[in-house]
């Protein structure tokens, strides 16, 4: 799992993108202080030595929140407990 976070010239944080399920379909959780939320799968470009493309976000329709939950909650223990659980809070 991998956590970017997004703050403004004030240190507030403004937004954050999870990418998770890597060992499977790699997936993405892309969440904004405007108000945006996002689930997408990763397609990572083509797989071919002689021609590579840049991966991108391909929306989906739904993901289980509930499990991306609990695998950050497991994750983020030894991470800032402020920062984890504002993030915990958004994921509900």
């Amino acid at each position: 799992m991998d956590l970017f976070v997004w703050y403004d010239e004030h240190s507030t944080m403004v937004g954050f993108q999870m990418c998770f399920a890597k060992d499977t379909i790699e997936k993405a959780f892309t969440w904004l202080s405007t108000g945006f939320k996002s689930y997408a799968s990763v397609d990572t470009g083509e797989d071919s030595p002689l021609k590579n493309m840049s991966p991108i976000l391909v929306p989906l329709r739904s993901a289980d929140n509930h499990t991306l939950k609990h695998e950050f909650a497991v994750r983020s223990k030894e991470m800032d407990q402020t920062l984890s659980g504002h993030i915990l809070e958004i994921l509900e």
